[in-house]
């Protein structure tokens, strides 16, 4: 018998697969809290295909508890540490069957923090042909009913953290703001969960902050535009103006640059110039265009600040 011992400790260097809430105050069906589901990109004794397996169950968990299948990166992480302690060769007469034995566990958290939101271990096994097919039926014993108390809880407690902290927040996010640090700030403002009674003082207090961030970002992208239209790269110039948004302080100008080569832009700039133009009069679509921006925004401030943790492996 082998006995293997994997702890994995998972966040950095990984491969991020996102996840996201999907309901909302209005339809009572919880928290719109955004998980970042952390896997490692290798990790010996298991196959590629079974990270997958593990990534995709893990997905449907959060599913099963109204989290949606995609999201973005922010500051609560669910990851998996999993023990594989039990590997044996059973001969039933017929054949012989590999057995695999461990545990999983998951943990949510807050990573700024440090704060633990919930954990919970799970005992697993899977029987098959091979080691591989065993792992397989592994990965398949986790069921998502199993693990309802520990991912309602887990909600629970984000909620209560952010509802003790809100006020705190708003003002951190106020001062981040104004000191250049508009990402930060938004990424903070995003991981509010609706249900939180503050939740319209945030999101106003977020309007407010990326209404200063595009005020920031006009100018800079407005010369970079200039600079392409000026070496008549027209469609790198109507790129760069799709960017700047129309509460900006410097969006007239960009529009009036643009106006002012209408002529020399061939019919696919034209095209795209025009579609852009019809955006900015749909106000529905033109709010989706600023929400996603304004995830952008974050999302490029969790990429880039992503700490680094090692994966420890143990066999015996």
């Amino acid at each position: 018998m082998k006995n293997r011992i994997l702890f994995i400790i998972v966040l950095g260097a990984a491969q991020l697969a996102f996840s996201q809430a999907s309901s909302s105050k209005s339809t009572g069906g919880g928290a719109d809290i955004t998980l970042s589901i952390v896997m490692p990109e290798s990790l010996e004794g298991l196959e590629d295909q079974h990270l997958s397996r593990l990534q995709s169950k893990i997905s449907n968990l959060l599913t099963s508890q109204g989290f949606g299948a995609e999201g973005l990166p922010n500051g609560i992480v669910i990851y998996p540490k999993i023990n594989l302690y039990a590997d044996d060769v059973v001969n039933t007469g017929m054949q012989q069957l590999t057995v695999v034995r461990g545990e999983l566990s998951l943990f949510i958290k807050q990573v700024d923090d440090q704060v633990v939101f919930a954990s919970t271990t799970k005992t697993l096994s899977g029987s098959g042909r091979n080691r591989a097919h065993a792992l397989d039926m592994l990965m398949n014993s986790i069921k998502p009913a199993e693990w309802q108390d520990f991912l309602t809880n887990g909600k629970q407690k984000i909620v209560r953290y952010y509802a003790e902290r809100c006020d705190g927040i708003i003002s951190q996010a106020g001062q981040l703001a104004q000191t250049g640090q508009s990402g930060r700030a938004l990424a903070m403002l995003l991981n509010v969960p609706t249900e939180v009674p503050c939740y319209d003082k945030v999101k106003d207090k977020t309007k407010a902050i990326y209404q200063q961030y595009i005020n920031e970002r006009c100018a800079e992208l407005l010369q970079l535009a200039k600079a392409k239209l000026t070496a008549n790269d027209y469609r790198a110039g109507l790129a760069i103006v799709g960017q700047i948004d129309p509460a900006s302080n410097c969006h007239k100008e960009a529009n009036d640059l643009m106006r002012g080569i209408a002529q020399e832009m061939d019919q696919q700039s034209q095209r795209e110039w025009d579609m852009m133009q019809k955006m900015w009069t749909d106000r529905v679509e033109l709010e989706k265009h600023r929400q996603a921006c304004a995830r952008d925004v974050a999302v490029a401030y969790w990429q880039n600040r992503w700490p680094t943790y090692n994966y420890l492996v143990v066999i015996k």
